[in-house]
């Protein structure tokens, strides 16, 4: 049930989480960075993170995770260069990304999966080694006005009893 507010901070080279909100705490954050982390941001079990102008890269593992949680990266956020996926989102969680930068993630740009709810808008997923975005066990993605480029697998890929639904204009 804890909270933090972290304005132009920086959380660098923890070996574990640069953040790890758990049982219900919040997190609110802008303009700072994770980097050098396993992750940069974990958010579990209840808990709650917005996410405005930072940046997560160079994590050894993913840059943002949500379990159990919410996630809102409200826009400006640059989520690049980490070793595993740029965001996961999964069991049960609801997530809002828009207006970010997500690029050259070794895995997904974002992954969502087992029951959760991703609505993106205006994001820019590029470059990243396997899909742009990944929705897999009763996931449900909206997308709307979208630039998925240059993933390794492909722009989005949905299954599993998932759902996209398209909203404008998504480049591909």
């Amino acid at each position: 049930g804890g909270s933090l507010g972290a304005s132009n901070s920086q959380f660098l080279d923890n070996h574990d989480s640069g953040i790890y909100a758990y049982g219900n705490s919040t997190v609110n954050s802008s303009g700072s960075t994770f980097s050098g982390n396993l992750t940069g941001v974990l958010l579990g079990t209840g808990s709650q993170g917005t996410f405005a102008g930072s940046t997560f890269s160079g994590n050894t593992g993913i840059g943002l995770v949500a379990a159990s949680s919410e996630a809102e990266l409200a826009g400006g956020n640059v989520i690049v260069n980490n070793a595993m996926t740029g965001v996961w989102i999964y069991s049960g969680s609801v997530a809002t990304i828009y207006g970010n930068r997500i690029e050259d993630n070794a895995w997904d740009g974002v992954a969502g999966d087992t029951g959760v709810s991703i609505v993106m808008n205006d994001n820019q997923i590029r470059r990243n080694g396997w899909l742009g975005i990944r929705c897999v066990s009763d996931c449900i993605t909206q997308l709307n006005s979208h630039t998925l480029e240059d993933n390794g697998a492909g722009g989005v890929l949905i299954e599993q009893a998932s759902k996209l639904m398209l909203i404008g204009t998504v480049h591909s």
